[in-house]
C-alpha cells in the first residue's frame, strides 16, 4: 500500500471576530456603559462566505484521515444546517451550469484501477468526478461511475448506475477510494440556481483530512475562556495562510452538539504589531463553566513535499478542548441562603471577575467586545422551575421580574432594545457600591417561591437572544452563571401569654419575626373579634378606642391589651407569611373569687388565705391612714395593675371594673362596664414614698379605696396592727 510520511509545518495566524449557529446573528454592545449602542450582525456562513448561502454542498463524511477508505457520498444542507431532501433543490443543484464536480490533488484519492484488489502505484487517483465521468490522472475518463442521486434520492454519491429517477440514473454501488497521500479535494458546482421561479445561492466545501493540532490563545490575558465572556481570541493553525482568502472556519461544540460555525477567512491579525501575521483572531460564543467545548478547525493549509521539493496544499482538520473557567462571585446577605417571605429582605452579592489586560479596547488595542457585567432577577414558582407570574421583584417596582441589568457606577440599569438600539434605563440608586463591589436589591418573594439570581458578562438583550430572537436560547446561546438560588421562607408568630381568664383585662404580647430571626416591624396583626382597648387596661370602652387590629412596633412586638367578658376562642392572623397563622388565644372561664388578705404594719409579710407571702415594701401608717403597696392588694384579689410614666395614673383591672389613681393625688376614679360611676376624694394622696419618706419606686395607697372599689370590705385590728382585706 502506498505510504506517506506526515510531514512538520510551521504556522502563524490571526483571527478576527462572530459566533453563532449558521445563519444566525450574534451581535455585542458595541460600547457598554454608554447610554444607547447600534448593535451589528456577523453571520456565520460556508468558509468564504460573509453571508451564508441559501444552500451548502458538501460530503458527507467531510473529514478523514491518511489510510482511510472512504466513499464520497454528498448532501445539501440549507442555513440552518439541515439535510435538504427537497427533490427539486437537489434536481437543481445536479443540473445546474457547470455541473456538480469534484476535484482532487495527484495521489490523494486513489482507486483500484488494475483491479489487482490492492493499492499500488500502478492503480490511477481521482483527477475529477462529474455527473457524466470519472477521470483519473495518467488514465482515460470512465462514464460509467459519476455523480449519481443516491438510491433514495437524497445527495449524490460517486458510484456506478443503477435505476432512474427525477429522468436520471440513480446509484447503486458507492465507489470507494483509498485517501493515499495529502492534497485538496473540492466540490464545485453552479453558484446560483432557480427553482419555482425563486432564486437561490449555493456554495461548496471541501474535503478536510485531519492531521493539524489548532491553538487558541486569549487576548484578554485569561488562560482559559471566562464563562460567558465572548473572549477575543487568537487560533493558530499550523500551514494556515492568514493573509490569503483561502477558506477557513472553525465549529465549536458544546457537549457533542454544534454552539457556532465562525468563519476564519479573512480574519488574519497581527496582535504583536511586528509586521507578520499571528493567527485569525475571531470572537468566540459565551460559554459556560462545566461543559465540554470542543473547537474544530477547517483550513486550507500549507506543507513541504520533500520529494518533489514544492509547496502544496490541502484541506486540513484539526481539533482543541477548551474548558472555560468559572466567574467568580460571592453571596453576602442572606447568610443562610433563603429569603424572608412576603417582606422586603436585602439580596447582596460580589461579582468578582476582571480581565487581566484591561476590561475595554481602551486599555488593552486586542479586545474585541468590552468587558462588563449583567444580573438578572427571576421569580419562579415553587417548583423552582416556573417563572412566576408577577411583575417585579421588590415592593418599590424598581427591579422586573427577569429583566437583564447591567451593572454601572451609578447603579443598576435596565437593558432593552429599540429600533435595534441597546438602550440603558436609569440608574436604580443603592443598587451598587462601586468601592466595595456590592450589588444590592430588596427582593420580596411570596412564600414558597424562589429567586434565581443570575449573572453574565455578555448583553443577551442587545445580542437579540431575548427580545430580537427568543427561540435563540433553545439552542443553548444564552449562558448565564447562577449567584444564589434562594426559596423565600414564613417567619414566625407567636404571643405571650396564650390563655387569659373572662372579665379580666390582660396585656399579651405579640411578636413576628422573619426566617432569620429578624423583628418584623409593621406586621398587622388581625383578631376575629374587637377585643383590643387602645387605651390600655383603664380606658372607657367607646367606638374610638375598642379595635382588632394592632401592629408591630420596630422591635416586631406589640402588647395588645385584651378583655373578653366570656369565655371564648379568638384568632390571631397576621399580614406577613409566618409559619402558622392564625394562632389560637383561649380565654378561660372568669377565676375571680374570693381573698382574705391580711397585711401587717412595718412587716413585709403579709398572707392571702393563710398562705405567706413576702413584699419589696413594707405598709405603714400616716396621720391614722394605713397605706400599704398597692400592687400586692391587687396580685391578691387577682386584678391587672399598671402604670402610665407619662400621666402618672395607676390603674387596676378586674373584670368589668377599673380604678384609677394619680401619684400625688387624693382622686380616684372607679368605672364599670366603661362608665365612669364614681369620683372620689381620699384623705391621702397616692405616693411612692415609705414611711421614712424615701421614693421606693412603689405605688402606697390607702387599702380601704381600693378593695371596696372592688366589692371588698376592709378591717383594721388595732391591737395587732392588722389590715385585713375580705
Amino acid at each position: 500500500m502506498l505510504k506517506r510520511k506526515l510531514l512538520a509545518f510551521v504556522v502563524a495566524f490571526t483571527l478576527v471576530f462572530s459566533a453563532m449557529a449558521t445563519g444566525l446573528a450574534f451581535n455585542y454592545v458595541v460600547s457598554p456603559g454608554t447610554t444607547t449602542t447600534t448593535t451589528t450582525n456577523t453571520v456565520f456562513g460556508a468558509p468564504g462566505q460573509q453571508q451564508p448561502s441559501d444552500y451548502t454542498v458538501v460530503f458527507e463524511k467531510n473529514t478523514t484521515k491518511i489510510g482511510d477508505t472512504i466513499t464520497l457520498s454528498i448532501k445539501v444542507l440549507d442555513k440552518d444546517g439541515k439535510v435538504v431532501t427537497d427533490k427539486k433543490v437537489l434536481e437543481a443543484i445536479y443540473t445546474g451550469a457547470g455541473g456538480l464536480k469534484i476535484t482532487a490533488d495527484p495521489r490523494v484519492l486513489v482507486f483500484d484501477t488494475n483491479g489487482n484488489k490492492t493499492i499500488d502505484p500502478q492503480d490511477g487517483s481521482l483527477k475529477e468526478a462529474t455527473t457524466s465521468q470519472v477521470v483519473y490522472y495518467d488514465s482515460n475518463p470512465i462514464t460509467t461511475i459519476k455523480i449519481l442521486p443516491n438510491a433514495d434520492v437524497t445527495g449524490f454519491v460517486v458510484a456506478a448506475p443503477s435505476f432512474t429517477s427525477w429522468g436520471l440514473t440513480t446509484a447503486t454501488g458507492a465507489v470507494p477510494f483509498y485517501v493515499a497521500n495529502y492534497g485538496k479535494v473540492e466540490l464545485s458546482g453552479a453558484t446560483s440556481i432557480t427553482v419555482d421561479s425563486k432564486s437561490y445561492t449555493v456554495s461548496y466545501d471541501a474535503l478536510y483530512l485531519a492531521g493539524v493540532t489548532p491553538s487558541v490563545t486569549y487576548l484578554s490575558g485569561n488562560a482559559n475562556p471566562l464563562e460567558t465572556y465572548p473572549e477575543t481570541a487568537l487560533i493558530t493553525i499550523p500551514g494556515a495562510d492568514y493573509g490569503s482568502n483561502n477558506p477557513a472556519k472553525a465549529v465549536l461544540t458544546e457537549d457533542g452538539k454544534t454552539l457556532a460555525v465562525i468563519p476564519l477567512t479573512g480574519t488574519g491579525a497581527d496582535v504583536n504589531n511586528d509586521g507578520i501575521l499571528d493567527g485569525y483572531k475571531v470572537v468566540l460564543p459565551p460559554m459556560s463553566a462545566g461543559h465540554n467545548y470542543v473547537l474544530t478547525v477547517y483550513a486550507r493549509v500549507n506543507y513541504y513535499n520533500w520529494n518533489t521539493n514544492t509547496i502544496l496544499s490541502y484541506y486540513a482538520t484539526g481539533s482543541v478542548n477548551i474548558t472555560p473557567q468559572a466567574a467568580k462571585f460571592e453571596l453576602i446577605a442572606p447568610s443562610d441562603k433563603v429569603l424572608a417571605a412576603g417582606i422586603d429582605d436585602p439580596v447582596t452579592f460580589t461579582l468578582n471577575d476582571k480581565l487581566p489586560k484591561g476590561n475595554t479596547k481602551a486599555d488593552n488595542a486586542n479586545l474585541i467586545v468590552d468587558f462588563a457585567k449583567f444580573v438578572r432577577f427571576t421569580v419562579l414558582k415553587s417548583d423552582n422551575k416556573t417563572v412566576a407570574p408577577v411583575d417585579y421583584v421588590d415592593s418599590a417596582k424598581n427591579i422586573k421580574n427577569g429583566q437583564w441589568y447591567m451593572v454601572t457606577d451609578d447603579g443598576l440599569k435596565a437593558v432593552s432594545l429599540n429600533n435595534n438600539n441597546v438602550v440603558l434605563g436609569t440608574a436604580i440608586a443603592g443598587t451598587y457600591d462601586k468601592d466595595s463591589g456590592k450589588i444590592t436589591i430588596k427582593a420580596n418573594i411570596p412564600n414558597g417561591y424562589y429567586l434565581k439570581v443570575e449573572g453574565a458578562y455578555t448583553d443577551y438583550v442587545g445580542n437579540g437572544y431575548e427580545v430580537g430572537n427568543p427561540s435563540l436560547k433553545d439552542l443553548g446561546f444564552e449562558k448565564t452563571f447562577v449567584i444564589a438560588n434562594l426559596q423565600a421562607k414564613p417567619g414566625t408568630f407567636t404571643m405571650e401569654p396564650s390563655t387569659i381568664n373572662a372579665n379580666e383585662y390582660r396585656n399579651v404580647k405579640f411578636t413576628v419575626k422573619d426566617v432569620h430571626g429578624n423583628p418584623v416591624p409593621g406586621a398587622k396583626i388581625t383578631f376575629n373579634a374587637a377585643i383590643v382597648y387602645l387605651g390600655g387596661t383603664g380606658s372607657t370602652a367607646t367606638a374610638s378606642n375598642v379595635t382588632n387590629i394592632v401592629e408591630t412596633g420596630d422591635d416586631g412586638t406589640v402588647t395588645a391589651t385584651l378583655f373578653s367578658a366570656f369565655p371564648t376562642t379568638i384568632m390571631a392572623s397576621v399580614s406577613v407569611p409566618v409559619e402558622k397563622s392564625p394562632i389560637t388565644l383561649t380565654v378561660n372561664p372568669s377565676q375571680q373569687t374570693g381573698a382574705t388578705v391580711v397585711f401587717t404594719i412595718g412587716s413585709d409579710k403579709y398572707t392571702v388565705n393563710g398562705v405567706e407571702k413576702t413584699m419589696d415594701a413594707v405598709p405603714y401608717v400616716k396621720d391614722g391612714r394605713t397605706l400599704v403597696p398597692a400592687r400586692y392588694i391587687a396580685d391578691a384579689i387577682n386584678a391587672q395593675s399598671y402604670y402610665d410614666q407619662d400621666t402618672k395614673v395607676v390603674t387596676f383591672v378586674k373584670g368589668d371594673t377599673i380604678v384609677k389613681f394619680t401619684l400625688g393625688s387624693n382622686k380616684m376614679q372607679v368605672i364599670k362596664n366603661g362608665v365612669v360611676v364614681a369620683t372620689q376624694t381620699m384623705e391621702t394622696k397616692a405616693t411612692t414614698l415609705d414611711a421614712s419618706g424615701k421614693d421606693v419606686g412603689r405605688t402606697f395607697i390607702l387599702a380601704r379605696y381600693l378593695a371596696e372599689a372592688f366589692g371588698y370590705k376592709v378591717d383594721w385590728d388595732a391591737a395587732n396592727q392588722t389590715v385585713t382585706i375580705h
